[in-house]
């Protein structure tokens, strides 16, 4: 049994990056390869943002929490907690102004907490959590690259942040499947996508493989 975490991170209900995340993990699904799906739906959970009570209650050890402040640990722990027992994560995420969505950043907030997810040594920062795939399948608008390491592109902030984050909580394998295209007519549209499932069939491949194995 494979786990994996989907985060579906766009406002919108007909979202693309929600469709094409459902798409591969079908496809995971007909490859036979037996999964337990948790869905995280950053829209409908309208996490708030921190404020000041909230932060210091995700960066100390309150002793006498105020009810919003153990309201928000518990989320906190609910969402590492469930990112802590996936396999596979799959981050549905649109670019919004060249990053990444309101909701997406405010779930981030949540899950790096000191001592849960990161810690500070001599050296220098350590990601607490064990490895294991993020796939990002990131929908864009306009053309802006594949989102890979070694060819950046000057307006694509949103690869470069969830690498650095991910990274930062000890998550070092993320892939980008990009989308390119979104809103620039039909025949860019159906290229962008035609590029993301190809991506999607070569990962899918290359996971049931490893896991047959």
């Amino acid at each position: 049994m494979t786990n994996l975490l989907i985060l579906e991170t766009s406002a919108r209900s007909s979202s693309i990056s929600t469709a094409l995340a459902h798409e591969f993990i079908e496809k995971l699904a007909l490859n036979t390869v037996e999964l337990n799906l948790k869905t995280r739906n950053l829209n409908s959970d309208q996490l708030q943002n921190l404020d000041e009570e909230m932060t210091i209650a995700l960066r100390a050890d309150v002793k006498n929490p105020t009810e919003l402040q153990a309201k928000t640990i518990a989320q906190s722990d609910a969402m590492i907690s469930e990112l802590d027992a996936a396999d596979i994560v799959l981050i549905a995420a649109p670019m919004h102004n060249f990053t990444i969505s309101a909701q997406l950043r405010t779930y981030i907030d949540y899950i790096t907490r000191p001592g849960k997810t990161f810690g500070y040594t001599e050296a220098g920062p350590k990601g607490l959590l064990v490895d294991r795939p993020v796939y990002i399948i990131s929908t864009r608008g306009g053309q802006y690259g594949d989102g890979a390491p070694d060819k950046p592109n000057p307006y694509d902030f949103q690869s470069s942040y969830l690498r650095h984050i991910l990274s930062f909580i000890g998550l070092t394998s993320v892939e980008v499947i990009a989308a390119n295209g979104m809103d620039m007519g039909d025949k860019p549209q159906a290229e962008g996508l035609a590029a993301a499932r190809t991506k999607i069939d070569a990962i899918v491949k290359a996971k049931v493989t490893e896991l047959a194995a």
